[in-house]
């Protein structure tokens, strides 16, 4: 297990020292993500395999009626869509539970367990579960699409652990945040489903007119351009240069703030909650 409050030389103000021995002794969070999910399932006639069918409706069902409304094929439209339904899913998964993280996991941190980078680690590995379920999915869709180029999966699974990294970074200060203020959970559940309308996953980024509000709007969203790093090569669509640059300038943003909020405002969660 964990190093629990026994270890007096733990400390809980330097965000990289912590996130590399949460990463070490991953005993603690990663069992507890999976206590939580098989008890979340253990009474279901099917149990955990009910995580593969929002999957199988979403990229089938819906990605085949919308692409019909927006004239794409089919098979070309619905890897597309669900590539953005499985990693904004995994954002607002995250993100929701991250803000409310601290409060949920009073009992042990008011026990001595101060390394609080567990907790965070604890959401992540569990919508990562249902990221895992999606993929299965995800995979048969993409092997059926005439746009599928498998040469572009290296480039992807780079995108998809930047894109990890980032949302680990967001989700300490967004940690922190709830544990300050609880209210802050109700404005995350407001921003993310206003961004999801904001994002391009029912629709494609070109058929917006270059230059406009609109697409300056869309530009000016996280996850457009780790979208379009991630989505991008497995569907033979170019990578534009301002998606990088804008990947890599926001990946220095997230480390930098989320050292400097840990650092300054870790030590007073046990007294916030």
């Amino acid at each position: 297990m964990a190093k629990t409050s026994s270890d007096s030389s733990l400390r809980t103000d330097s965000f990289y020292r912590d996130a590399r021995e949460s990463l070490k002794n991953h005993e603690f969070w990663l069992l507890a993500a999976w206590l939580e999910i098989v008890s979340k399932y253990r009474r279901s006639a099917v149990g955990i395999f009910w995580v593969l069918l929002p999957p199988v409706a979403t990229f089938c069902v819906l990605g085949y009626f919308y692409a019909g409304i927006i004239g794409r094929p089919p098979l070309s439209f619905m890897p597309y869509m669900g590539m953005g339904y499985t990693l904004w899913r995994f954002v607002t998964q995250v993100m929701n539970e991250a803000s409310t993280v601290m409060l949920s996991s009073r009992a042990f941190i008011m026990d001595g367990r101060v390394r609080l980078t567990d907790y965070v680690l604890k959401s992540i590995s569990k919508a990562a579960f249902h990221l895992v379920a999606a993929c299965i999915v995800l995979g048969i869709v993409l092997a059926c699409s005439p746009d599928f180029v498998v040469q572009g999966l290296p480039v992807t699974i780079a995108g998809l652990a930047l894109f990890m990294w980032n949302l680990f970074c967001l989700a300490i200060v967004l940690a922190l945040v709830g544990a300050r203020f609880p209210d802050f959970h109700e404005l995350t559940t407001s921003v993310f489903i206003f961004g999801f309308l904001l994002t391009p996953i029912l629709w494609y980024p070109d058929s917006l007119p270059a230059g406009s509000a609109r697409s300056a709007l869309v530009m000016a969203n996280p996850v457009y351009h780790f979208l379009e790093i991630v989505r991008g090569p497995v569907l033979g669509r170019q990578v534009a240069g301002t998606s990088v640059a804008f990947v890599a300038l926001f990946t220095a943003f997230t480390t930098a703030a989320a050292a400097l909020v840990y650092r300054r405002y870790a030590r007073f969660v046990p007294i916030w909650i």
